[in-house]
């Protein structure tokens, strides 16, 4: 329903125009399918007019318009007040983002118009028709990955059971409510940003939860999407119209923790092959144990009419009966939640339940927006550091010179440091049993001007309950830093050392990539978990011989020991390296592997390798990013040190492929516990 100021000829003529214009507007459906007419063959819409005095009547009025024989029809009222026209249009027409080129188009129309203008509308896309007969080629040859992809989701809806909803009621049900501009904001601005997440699926995570919940168990969401993607060739169809709906299921499990099952339903939300347009392509219809519909939508785009004022607009979503039609929508600021319940076997009131239990979910969004699930190697040093009896076992510390040290400067840079990275104003804590992180605004620190050479006041424990879990000193032009290993790890010292000296500088530096896309992300493969349990099927029978037994309990008390290799014995095997094809690491590891087959009498050695778990996009990332890799090698007497050395490479690399899957995973997969030891290597 739109209000106007133009009169009804100009209506009428910029309707014939934009029903020439696009083919579906004349479209009819018969037994053998689209029939579209040409515009001049029959009046192929419904248009009248009449006079209602009272707007606010009239637009209750027109919302009831039914189709009869047309399907479209057009009605010109008038009011006291003003000029309401009221488009509607069957959905075998039209899809929501049709309505967006109707509407767009029709405004361009009436004032071309009512300015004597030449009528001039956008060049046509693809017709619908065409897309249709594309379609059905396309489905005639859809990968094999991607049927494997729908079956493996079948095989999943066919573990959980119908969305259990009861004895016969026999009125349909409806409830709706608006979330408050408070909770709105905060889920658009804030919860998205946190997650990494798009508001449609916070929406379907929040519905999914609600279900599970209400259900006991995992539950089948069938998703509405816009289904305009490309096929096995591009069709231009942007500004087509017609119904392109796809739909396709989706599952949500009856999970407590309500932060990991958003990221794995955003996760899934973008790994679904042609935005689901193949599900209904591969499978006759819906599977029989879903039985809940969810579909978002915005309004916005439709009050981009020029001149005109959407007032009213209603029907953007399919009802698909027997089932529980949950839509949600954003009108202006406000975002609605509309749940249908059709005429069927459902319980009573259940669609007041699933609204209220739906709140609650998405408040629950609202109040963890500033925090995110620790990651495993987060966890690590977290679990690590809540057990060693040395409270400063993993502050990591470092001391440099500077040339013409100024110490309000070099604060001013440190604090625009922290400013930059958000990995520098998080900190954690333990919620029933789990390690989040909390992303802080505003942090800042204040330099320690030290007086005496001994750091051993300076290095002492950090609270990780507090931001910023770093300090700054410095003594004459010796600059002092500790962090806590928990937010930062070896790669990170050459970030600060690099971006520091050019914030001290005045200059400026490119955008940082966050932590939390990391955080989000950190996520390993079914592959990476196949690979390490096959590697760790047989536990290795390592142990070295010790002059002392173990103690009890594992202590963190050690020394170290060096020694230097001559240079010219280095050179000589850096020539031998080059010409096995091998690098000095896998060299050395192959000699350290070696050296503890001899002390240990076995030929089956594991030795702990940490790795830095960085791609290529979190190089310059501030953050703990290190696992522990457990490298298993034979160094068997039947094998020349050239070969085993090859060995090495390969178990290395192919450690270094599978590196994502965390250690501690690893350990309580294949049930290892011990107290006195490091599992798996010494």
């Amino acid at each position: 329903i739109i209000s106007t100021e133009s009169d009804e000829k100009t209506v009428q003529n910029a309707l014939d125009v934009l029903i020439a214009h696009h083919d579906m507007l004349r479209g009819t459906f018969t037994d053998n399918g689209i029939e579209i007419h040409k515009s001049n063959e029959r009046q192929v819409y419904a248009f009248e007019s009449i006079s209602i005095d009272d707007t606010n009547e009239a637009i209750e009025c027109l919302k009831q318009t039914k189709l009869n024989d047309k399907l479209v029809k057009v009605i010109f009222c008038h009011t006291q007040r003003e000029s309401l026209i009221c488009m509607t249009v069957h959905h075998f027409l039209i899809d929501l983002v049709s309505w967006e080129v109707l509407v767009k188009d029709f405004g361009t129309v009436v004032k071309q118009i009512n300015q004597n203008e030449e009528i001039s509308l956008p060049a046509k896309t693809a017709s619908f028709k065409r897309w249709s007969e594309e379609l059905e080629i396309y489905s005639e040859n859809i990968s094999e990955k991607d049927k494997s992809y729908w079956d493996e989701i079948n095989e999943k809806l066919d573990t959980v059971k119908s969305f259990n909803i009861g004895e016969e009621v026999n009125d349909a049900e409806e409830y709706s409510f608006t979330f408050s501009r408070k909770i709105s904001d905060a889920l658009i601005n804030k919860v998205n940003k946190t997650y990494g997440t798009r508001l449609h699926e916070i929406l379907l995570t929040a519905l999914g939860l609600a279900a599970s919940k209400i259900a006991e168990e995992d539950v089948g969401i069938i998703v509405e999407s816009h289904g305009r993607t490309e096929l096995h060739k591009p069709i231009a169809i942007g500004k087509t119209i017609g119904w392109f709906t796809s739909c396709y299921p989706v599952v949500v499990k009856n999970n407590e923790n309500i932060v990991e099952e958003l990221i794995n339903v955003r996760d899934t939300m973008r790994t679904i092959p042609k935005n689901g347009i193949e599900y209904l392509l591969l499978n006759e219809g819906f599977h029989k144990n879903v039985n809940i519909k969810f579909n978002f939508y915005r309004k916005n785009n439709l009050n981009e009419i020029k001149d005109n004022e959407l007032v009213e607009f209603n029907g953007s979503s399919s009802v698909f009966p027997n089932m529980i039609n949950v839509g949600c929508s954003i009108i202006g600021d406000d975002l609605s939640v509309l749940i249908s319940v059709p005429k069927c076997i459902h319980k009573k009131d259940i669609s007041r339940k699933l609204g209220k239990e739906i709140k609650n979910q998405i408040e629950k969004f609202v109040e963890n927006a500033d925090v995110l699930p620790a990651t495993a190697a987060q966890m690590r040093i977290y679990t690590a550091q809540a057990i060693s009896n040395e409270p400063t076992l993993y502050n990591l510390s470092a001391a440099f010179k500077m040339d013409n040290f100024d110490a309000s400067r070099f604060e001013n840079a440190v604090n625009k440091l922290i400013a930059r990275h958000e990995g520098l104003r998080t900190s954690f804590d333990n919620r029933n049993g789990q390690v989040l992180q909390h992303i802080h605004d505003d942090v800042s620190i204040k330099l320690e001007k030290l007086e005496t050479e001994d750091m051993s006041a300076f290095v002492r424990p950090f609270d990780l309950s507090e931001a910023p879990l770093m300090r700054v000193g410095y003594l004459d032009n010796t600059v002092i830093v500790d962090f806590h290993h928990i937010i930062a790890d070896g790669s990170t010292y050459g970030i600060f050392y690099e971006e520091i000296n050019e914030l001290y500088m005045g200059r400026e530096l490119p955008e940082a990539v966050q932590y939390r896309e990391f955080a989000l992300s950190d996520k390993y493969t079914k592959e990476d978990e196949e690979y390490w349990l096959k590697e760790f099927e047989e536990l290795p029978d390592f142990e070295i011989y010790t002059d002392y037994p173990r103690q009890e309990k594992q202590s963190d008390k050690g020394a170290n020991a060096y020694t230097k290799i001559d240079q010219e014995i280095h050179e000589n095997i850096l020539i031998k390296c080059k010409k096995w094809a091998v690098t000095p690491y896998d060299f050395y590891m192959g000699c350290f592997s070696i050296l503890l087959s001899k002390y240990s009498g076995g030929e089956d050695v594991c030795i702990g390798v940490p790795s830095s778990g960085r791609n290529s996009k979190f190089l310059n990332t501030w953050g703990m990013f290190v696992n522990t890799l457990s490298l298993r090698n034979q160094p068997t007497g039947t094998k020349s040190f050239k070969e085993f050395a090859n060995e090495v490479k390969e178990n290395s690399i192919a450690a270094i492929d599978n590196q994502i899957y965390p250690f501690g995973t690893l350990v309580k997969k294949l049930g290892i516990t011990t107290t006195n030891r490091n599992p798996l290597y010494d």
